[in-house]
C-alpha cells in the first residue's frame, strides 16, 4: 500500500533555497579561526585515524569543547569503525551538561546584539538557512557560542523576527551569547566577519548588552514594509479600489492553503495602507497571535498571487522600549533563580544530585 502512495512534490522555490545555501557554504569553506583542537578533530575524522581520538578528547574536555567537537561527529560523514569513539563521547557530554544544568550561574555569559541587512541577493533565503550562514561565519572568526539547556543543545543565537523567503529587510536583529568576551573590538569584529559572509548580507552594528535584556522577539511590536508597484502586475488604481475594499470590511481572514478554516484576521495584523508615490506601504502587527507571512497576506489583499510580489522589503522595525534595563538591579540578583528554574522546567522531572566534593551523581525520581 506504502508503495502507492505519492509522495508530497518539494516546491521549487525550497529547492532554490537549498542549493543557494549550499554554495554559500562551500564557497566559505572550513571556520579558519577553529580551535586547534578541533581542526585536529576534523582532520582525524576525515582520516579515518580513529586511534588518537581518545586522548584528544580528554583535551577537548579540559578545553570545553564538548559540543562543538559533537556538531563535528554529527556533520561529518562516518563509518560504523567510530562507533566506540561516539559512545565515549557520548559519556562525556551527559557529564558536561549535568555539570551545567546543576551550576548554570558559574558559566560566563556575554551576551551581544548585532544588526544587519539582508539584500535582493539573498532574499530567497529563509531564517533557517540564514542562521546557518551566520553561525559559520561566527565560528569563523573566533566565536564560540553558549549554548542552551535543550535535550540536544544548540547554540544560543536568534534571528528576530522572522523574515520570510522572499522579502529582503533594511535593519534585521541578530542576539547570540557566547562563553567568552569576543576577542577583537567591535569594529574589527564586523570587518572580520564581512569577509566571510555572501553577497548581499551586510553587517551594519555590534554591541554588548546586558544578560538580562529582553530579547528582539519580544521587544519587537510592529514591522513596516514596502513594495515598489509592478504596475505589469496590477495598476494603481486597482490598488486603490483593493485598500478601499480592504477598509470597508470588518473581516478580512487569510486564506488556508490546505482548505482548514481560516483563524488569521488581517484587518488585526495590516494598518496604514496605502500608496506612497510608486511604492505600496504598510506596517503589521508584530504581536498578533497568528502573525502570517507578509507575502501571502498582502497578496491576498491585492487579489494577486504571492509569488508575483518581487522586491517586498521590510524597512524597520518598531522597538518597544526594555523596562528590563531600568531594573537591573533586580534581575542581577535574580539571574541565578531564573537559570535554575529554566532548567528544571527545560528538563525531564528526575532531580539530580551533586556532592560538591564527588564527581558521581544520585538521580531522584
Amino acid at each position: 500500500m506504502l508503495k502507492n502512495m505519492a509522495l508530497p512534490e518539494i516546491p521549487q522555490s525550497a529547492l532554490e533555497r537549498k542549493q543557494l545555501l549550499n554554495e554559500i557554504l562551500k564557497a566559505a569553506g572550513e571556520p579558519f579561526k577553529w580551535a586547534p583542537l578541533l581542526i585536529e578533530v576534523k582532520r582525524i575524522l576525515d582520516a579515518n585515524s580513529l586511534e588518537e581520538l581518545p586522548v584528544l578528547f580528554d583535551q577537548i574536555e579540559k578545553e570545553g569543547l564538548l559540543e562543538e567537537c559533537a556538531e563535528l561527529f554529527r556533520n561529518s560523514a562516518h563509518n560504523p569503525s567510530v562507533r566506540s569513539s561516539i559512545n565515549y563521547l557520548d559519556e562525556l557530554l551527559i557529564r558536561h551538561r549535568r555539570k551545567r544544568a546543576i551550576h548554570p550561574e558559574e558559566e560566563p555569559t556575554y551576551r551581544y546584539r548585532l544588526t544587519y541587512a539582508k539584500g535582493s541577493l539573498v532574499a530567497i533565503l529563509g531564517t533557517p538557512e540564514l542562521q546557518r550562514i551566520f553561525l559559520r561565519a561566527f565560528q569563523s572568526v573566533g566565536v564560540l557560542f553558549k549554548y542552551d539547556f535543550s535535550k540536544h543543545p544548540k547554540p544560543m543565537i536568534e534571528l528576530a523576527p522572522l523574515l520570510a523567503p522572499g522579502a529582503t529587510g533594511l535593519n534585521e536583529f541578530i542576539d547570540f551569547q557566547c562563553r567568552y568576551e569576543l576577542p577583537i573590538s567591535e569594529k574589527e569584529f564586523l570587518g572580520r566577519l564581512s569577509m566571510r559572509l555572501p553577497s548581499g548580507l551586510m553587517v551594519k552594528s555590534c554591541a554588548r548588552i546586558p544578560t538580562f535584556a529582553s530579547s528582539i522577539s519580544e521587544l519587537a511590536s510592529c514591522g513596516h514594509w514596502l513594495w515598489t508597484i509592478d504596475e505589469s502586475i496590477i495598476s494603481k488604481e486597482s490598488i486603490v479600489k483593493r485598500i478601499q475594499d480592504f477598509y470597508s470590511s470588518t473581516t478580512f481572514m487569510l486564506a488556508s492553503p490546505n482548505g482548514r478554516e481560516s483563524i488569521c484576521d488581517l484587518r488585526l495584523v495590516i494598518y496604514d495602507l496605502r500608496i506612497q508615490s510608486d511604492a505600496l506601504v504598510w506596517s503589521t502587527d508584530l504581536t498578533y497571535l497568528h502573525s502570517p507571512n507578509p507575502l501571502r497576506s498582502i497578496a491576498q489583499v491585492l487579489g494577486i498571487e504571492s509569488n508575483q510580489i518581487r522586491g517586498l522589503g521590510r524597512t524597520s522595525l518598531t522597538l518597544n522600549e526594555d523596562i528590563r534595563l531600568k531594573q537591573s538591579d533586580k534581575f542581577s540578583r535574580k539571574l541565578k533563580n531564573i537559570y535554575e528554574d529554566a532548567t528544571i522546567l527545560d528538563d525531564d522531572s528526575s532531580i539530580a544530585h551533586r556532592n560538591d566534593e564527588d564527581d558521581d551523581y544520585i538521580t531522584l525520581g
